[in-house]
């Protein structure tokens, strides 16, 4: 099989991140049965995983990336893996920091196919486009001996694909509304969802954000007899200046300073500390000892590519792939720290399971202008729909761009005509179109 084949037969399959089923059919459909089935016939390869497991609303990627990082930087062979992807789908499964292999890719799937095929017409029984890369990805890390694996949530937690592991340390990130039309439409709601990632006797590093969420986290880890450590409580982030933080985890006897995450903003020193926790514990399980220097060389280090990016100056352009009014916030809050005083010019696109009415209201009050516009995703809003439902009185200005491509030029024109600050967001398939652009894609 080619890496052109492996793509066009998981291209194939059905694909809920694209493509989302209507009226619940897909909690009807969902289950880990088939998961487990046909990871069993696979030799159950998730079984010789050692994991950190990461589920959450916000920042769960960038804080499996800082882990992933964190990890190798102590000498660990490791393997991440994350979605959706931004341009490549090869994003979503890494090696010791880079792309899995094109040729390591397709091998492994034709290990798949015999299995999948057969079942593709069985609602019950066929595996998803999520689930045959999750299969994908355990293949290639046990295939691969690697030491360490960072495996982030794909959406939700206890029926994601990726719960049939067992990690060594769970994390949750800051919990908050999106999602809902699969995992409730109340925080505790999404809340119990994401912790059902929680495993019996298995430590959780947690930064969950909202009390309800917290609260929830630590019931379901109180019925599980697993410890919780919290962000704040049990261990202490404090700010150095200069983008710097010092970690206080007395549980796992560190106390450093001097740690300077890569990626821009309060949030992210914060995920960073999340999971400097969480590989703390890692390490601690698998008998390596913690080293501070290599922390910070993997901290500094750790390339996410969509969050909060800059890709041009002149006016300053980010790429982000906010997608919920948290986000939203963050990257706001973010932008008016490294650009102070200078309005934003908001290229935005989003899709119809998101808290669009709380984003549009959200960009009400953040943006000088907005330029709406559609990913290619079949979920996307049109931008004749979300300027509907961004109303017109009292609102900013807005117009429309066919495509994120154009988008990204018409948000940059205006940016240079206000003497602002241009960024494309609203989900990762804006901002991965927008990569891909600039790439030459």
């Amino acid at each position: 099989m080619t890496y052109e084949e492996a793509q066009a037969f998981l291209n194939s399959l059905v694909n809920y991140e694209r493509r989302p089923p209507v009226d619940g059919a897909m909690r009807r459909e969902v289950t880990l049965d088939r998961v487990r089935e046909l990871a069993a016939r696979l030799g159950d390869p998730q079984k010789d995983l050692a994991s950190i497991h990461v589920a959450g609303t916000k920042g769960k990627g960038s804080t499996s990336a800082f882990a992933e990082a964190v990890l190798r930087a102590h000498g660990l062979s490791t393997g991440l893996y994350t979605s959706p992807h931004l341009v490549d789908v090869r994003e979503r499964i890494m090696l010791n920091g880079g792309l899995i292999d094109r040729e390591l890719f397709a091998s492994e799937m034709q290990k798949l196919v015999s299995l999948i095929e057969p079942r593709r017409k069985d609602p019950d029984r066929r595996a998803t486009y999520f689930e045959t890369l999750t299969h994908l990805a355990f293949l290639s890390f046990r295939d691969a001996a690697l030491q360490a694996v960072v495996v982030e949530v794909g959406m939700g937690g206890r029926l994601d694909a990726t719960n049939i592991i067992t990690p060594l340390v769970s994390v949750i990130t800051p919990i908050g509304k999106d999602h809902m039309r699969q995992l409730g439409d109340t925080i505790p709601r999404i809340a119990r969802e994401k912790a059902g990632i929680i495993k019996q006797g298995v430590p959780v590093v947690a930064n969950a954000g909202p009390a309800e969420a917290v609260e929830v986290v630590e019931s379901v880890a109180r019925e599980r007899s697993a410890e919780v450590y919290l962000l704040g409580r049990d261990f202490v982030m404090e700010d150095e200046g200069g983008g710097s933080f010092r970690l206080n985890f007395p549980r796992a006897g560190l106390a450093a300073g001097g740690f300077r995450p890569s990626l821009a903003g309060e949030h992210q020193r914060a995920n960073a500390a999340t999971a400097l926790a969480a590989a703390t514990l890692f390490l601690e399980n698998a008998g390596v000892s913690a080293d501070a220097d290599a922390a910070r060389r993997g901290l500094a280090g750790t390339a996410w590519p969509g969050r909060i990016q800059r890709v041009a100056e002149d006016p300053p352009t980010y790429v982000d792939g906010a997608h919920n009014v948290q986000s939203l916030g963050v990257l706001v809050e973010t932008l008016s720290v490294l650009h102070p005083g200078k309005p934003l010019v908001i290229g935005f696109g989003c899709g119809i399971d998101k808290d669009v009415g709380g984003m549009l209201e959200f960009l009400k009050g953040a943006a000088a202008e907005v330029v709406f516009t559609r990913s290619r995703s079949p979920r996307a809003l049109t931008p004749d729909e979300l300027e509907d439902a961004y109303g017109i009185a009292g609102a900013p200005p807005a117009s429309k761009a066919a495509c994120p491509a154009e988008a990204y030029s018409e948000t940059r024109r205006i940016a240079v005509s206000i003497g602002g600050v241009a960024v494309m967001t609203g989900s990762f398939y804006v901002a991965g179109e927008v990569l891909e652009h600039l790439q030459g894609g």
